[in-house]
């Protein structure tokens, strides 16, 4: 498993394209990406955004994430496809 984990992290468009440059080089070819955007909430104003995302990064429990990818793998037996 790679140490690069960016679970949980608020970052900005650039950091984002940054941190995939990096993995890439390091000759990564899949990742999972997952991001949400303002506009997938309801009643969010863009203009709140940042600080929402800042506080989830700050306050979210994102410490079973990696876990649950890999019940997922396990339970659909993905290993023996």
């Amino acid at each position: 498993m790679g140490n690069r984990s960016s679970i949980g992290r608020q970052m900005k468009i650039d950091q984002a394209i940054k941190l995939l440059k990096e993995v890439k080089k390091s000759g990564t070819k899949d990742i999972i990406l997952a991001f949400w955007e303002s506009d997938m909430f309801t009643g969010i104003k863009e203009d709140e955004w940042a600080g929402i995302a800042e506080d989830v990064e700050d306050n979210f429990d994102w410490s079973r994430t990696t876990e649950d990818i890999e019940y997922y793998i396990d339970s659909t037996n993905w290993n023996e496809k």
